[in-house]
């Protein structure tokens, strides 16, 4: 699957550059707009959330935007976690990104037009846990000589920093973008469980085996936003 994405993300970029050759030199008119964004794929993001933002002009082909949210909810797609693990969540979730235009204006077909996008994230997110800490660990085999269960309440931070390719279609006043992103992130947690001594491992009660909790990843993404142009 991530290979496909990261095959479709340098398909993207390939073309985008491609139209933005032809159009660049055109002479069409400024379109400077200040959108409403909805990120309605936030609902379905590994830290789900509900999140709005506000994005203006810089110059005629560059945009400033920002985005706040509400996060409900820890979705680990890819964990095999238990809801004990993750539980009454809530956070908050920051967002600024600098677009760049690969077009003047929306040309054919479908009234759009490409972007590129650097962005910043951060996620903040207090929620219960209930895991259990392993100790004096012996890899060799997976066998541990204690263990402890703790139900404790956790913040986490996650920042993360991404390059997105995406299309605006058009639909004035309405507006649409489909975006795929290539980054990282790094998510650090604030945990009272003691570390002296300090836990080989963790595990969910169902005896699957945890992520590491403080760690630094790369990624690819998705995504979907709605837009309203207001002037």
């Amino acid at each position: 699957m991530t290979k496909r994405l990261f095959v479709a993300f340098l398909l993207l970029s390939h073309l985008a550059v491609a139209q933005n050759g032809e159009l660049l030199d055109s002479g069409i008119a400024k379109q400077n707009v200040h959108f409403i964004k909805l990120p309605v794929s936030g609902l379905i993001e590994s830290y789900a959330n509900i999140s709005a933002g506000y994005q203006f002009p810089v110059s005629d082909r560059t945009a400033l935007g920002f985005t706040a949210g509400y996060l409900y909810a820890i979705q680990p797609y890819a964990e095999e976690a238990e809801g004990s693990f993750y539980k009454n969540e809530r956070g908050v979730k920051l967002s600024a990104a600098y677009r760049v235009y690969l077009q003047s204006k929306n040309p054919f077909p479908f009234s759009s037009r490409f972007y590129i996008e650097p962005n910043v994230i951060y996620n903040y997110i207090d929620f219960g846990s209930e895991r259990i800490a392993a100790y004096a660990c012996n890899d060799d085999f997976g066998d541990c000589e204690y263990y402890r269960l703790y139900d404790v309440q956790i913040q986490r931070q996650v920042l993360g920093a991404f390059f997105n390719m995406g299309k605006q279609f058009s639909y004035d006043p309405f507006f649409f973008e489909l975006f795929m992103g290539l980054g990282a992130y790094l998510t650090y947690e604030d945990s009272p469980i003691p570390n002296q001594p300090e836990p080989d491992r963790y595990y969910y009660r169902n005896r699957g085996r945890a992520e590491t909790l403080n760690e630094f990843r790369t990624m690819l993404r998705i995504g979907l936003t709605f837009s309203y142009k207001i002037k």
